[in-house]
Order: C-alpha cells, then structure tokens, then sequence
C-alpha cells in the first residue's frame, strides 16, 4: 500500500475532510478486481462550499505574482518527481494498465506542469493582431475564467 491510497478524502477549503454524504465509492482496480480504496462521498453542500472557496481562493491567486505562481507550479513537478515510483504504481492500479503507460501518464502530467510555468508569463502580455478594419488594432487578452468544473478523461491527462 503506498501513502496515497491513504487519500481517501476530499480537499476542501485547505484541508482534508471526509464526505458526509453517508455513501461510498470502491476505487476498484479493473485489472485484478481489488480494492485500493473505499472513499466516503461528499455532499452537494459539501461540493457548493469547496466551489466558493476556490471562487474566493482563485480571486487571491490572481493578484498574486508571476514569480509565485511559478515557484508554486514548479513545486508540484518537483513533487510528482519526488513521489515518482508510488505515483506510477497507483496509477497503473488504477486503471488496470501497465508500468510503462503509467510512467507514460506521468511524463505527460510533469510536461503539463513545466508548460503552465512557461504559460504564466502569457497572462500579463496583452497581444496585438492586426485587424480587417483599416486603422483598427485587435487585442487579446488573456484572463482566466475563475473556478470551472469538469470531467477530466481518465486514460491519459491532456
């Protein structure tokens, strides 16, 4: 068992909490059948709460500096690095599949990181394009959404 498996709860508001939902989900790895984890669901109030938070959070994160942000980003690739062979082997019981995909899917995980670091700079620039109207100048602005929600594919990070 690696210490991950022990991550069984949901990071909410800056700390790990349990779901107090009263259900359940099996993290099952589908190549053997096993369980790697039994992890207690949270609540819609739970879910709504995590989302203001980061609402509030991502407001502080954008006023924070570029050199920050790329210290911190830089530090969950360090971190992914650090923590490389228990990673691989979570990941490869996770989805049932092989050592080398899941040292695959990690490289990808890392690049993406290292890009978001290279990305940071883009946020300050203000481009400029050239428009189809004579004497016009089109700018682009790069600003972030705020919290989103999404369903991230599950075989390979992109």
């Amino acid at each position: 068992m690696t210490s991950f498996e022990q991550w069984n709860r949901s990071f909410i508001n800056g700390e790990w909490t349990e779901g107090k939902s009263g259900r359940t989900y099996d993290n099952i790895n589908p190549f053997d059948g096993s369980l790697i984890a039994s992890i207690r669901l949270a609540t819609k109030e739970q879910l709504a709460d995590a989302f203001l938070t980061a609402e509030q959070a991502q407001k502080e994160w954008a006023k924070t500096p570029a050199a920050t942000k790329k210290a911190v980003l830089r530090k969950a690739a360090d971190y992914l690095r650090a923590h490389r062979s228990e990673i691989v082997d979570l990941i490869a019981r996770e989805t049932g599949g092989s050592m080398i995909k899941a040292n695959v899917e990690l490289d990808l995980s890392i690049g993406l990181v290292e890009e978001a670091v290279q990305m940071v700079d883009e946020l300050t620039k203000v481009k400029e394009l050239p428009s189809e109207i004579e004497g016009k100048i089109n700018r682009v602005y790069r600003l972030p959404l705020g919290v989103i929600t999404s369903i991230s594919p599950f075989n390979f990070p992109q």
